[in-house]
């Protein structure tokens, strides 16, 4: 079975807020502001805020950027050689990572790289648990 594309995003979502993802910890109302951010400074911009800022927000981002990294998303983003040289170094990929690969690419990929940023956010926030509460 093939997976459409918001059982990705979902499944990417409730990976990366597990224990060991790259949203653990993150609690719902700092992936709450990164639409909001998305959609006024843009994704380069908010990118380049998270990993400046670090913490919940940069967790959010980093999450992004695995997700758009996902190989089954063939359409879109980041370059294949990318997760290859993640691989060989052994890290996984990151916020700044994409926002190196951002600042390379056309406007045709940053729009369609925000749109799908948009909406694996909307499933994320879904899944993040308000501050405070248990795991």
């Amino acid at each position: 079975m093939n997976p459409n594309l918001e059982q990705i995003r979902a499944e990417n979502a409730l990976n990366a807020l597990q224990s060991g993802g790259p949203a653990h910890g993150c609690d719902k109302a700092e992936v709450s502001k990164l639409p909001a951010l998305i959609l006024s400074s843009g994704l380069l911009a908010t990118t380049a805020y998270a990993v400046e800022k670090g913490g919940g927000i940069e967790k959010a981002l980093n999450a992004l950027a695995k997700h758009l990294a996902d190989e089954r998303l063939k359409r879109l983003v980041l370059e294949p050689e990318l997760a290859t040289r993640l691989q060989r170094e052994r890290r996984a990929v990151a916020a700044s990572d994409m926002l190196e690969q951002f600042c390379r690419q056309n406007s045709q990929v940053l729009i369609a790289a925000t749109s799908e940023a948009l909406a694996y956010l909307g499933y994320l926030k879904r899944f993040a648990r308000e501050k405070g509460d248990a795991a």
